[in-house]
């Protein structure tokens, strides 16, 4: 009877190593809501990316990171369709990069048709860039190509927040205010 409990406990035991295992170590871009980036930092392969290797080398959070490569005729360019835009509607993009102690390591992105950044010079310690972008279609590709190598990583493209539309209540204030105004400037008038 003791060697049945055994039998039974070892598969239990072996399934939940392998669960604890497979858990990803969230990046700082997995907090960010409505990110519309798949993987945005990694952590799980390059699940939703293409031409994307996983590296550990020098990630931003998280445990890992990606690289982009351009130089002695390999190319590494990750790209992810990014789904689920809305035509016409502003969109902010951001991520980190960081050049491999390449010197001269310059990254071109772009988002659908648009090039988002051209050429930038990729410092040897991460920085943070960010831009917006007008969505042309409700998918687009989003590609990192670089020449030298480098690391990106906690790729984020989130819906701008829309203009903040004052309430009623602040229109009647204003509206209050002015009129006022304009029955103290008639009577100085008069």
């Amino acid at each position: 009877m003791r060697s049945m409990k055994w039998l039974v406990a070892l598969p239990i035991a072996a399934v939940a190593m392998t669960t604890n295992d497979a858990v990803a170590t969230p990046s700082a871009c997995d907090a960010v809501p409505g990110n519309l980036v798949v993987n945005c930092g990694f952590e799980n392969g390059s699940t939703g990316w293409s031409g994307a290797p996983q590296d550990d080398t020098l990630p931003h959070t998280g445990l890992y990171s990606s690289v982009f490569e351009g130089f002695s005729g390999a190319f590494t360019s990750p790209s992810q369709t990014i789904n689920g835009l809305t035509v016409g509607q502003s969109y902010d993009v951001s991520f980190w990069a960081q050049n491999a102690d390449v010197p001269g390591s310059v990254l071109t992105v772009t988002l659908g048709t648009d090039t988002i950044f051209t050429n930038l010079v990729v410092p040897a310690s991460y920085i943070q860039y960010t831009t917006t972008d007008t969505a042309r279609a409700s998918s687009e590709v989003l590609t990192f190509q670089g020449t030298g190598y480098g690391y990106i990583d906690d790729v984020v493209i989130t819906q701008q927040a829309a203009p903040a539309i004052p309430e009623p209540a602040s229109l009647v204030v204003t509206g209050a205010g002015l009129a006022g105004l304009a029955g103290l400037r008639r009577r100085r008038a008069a």
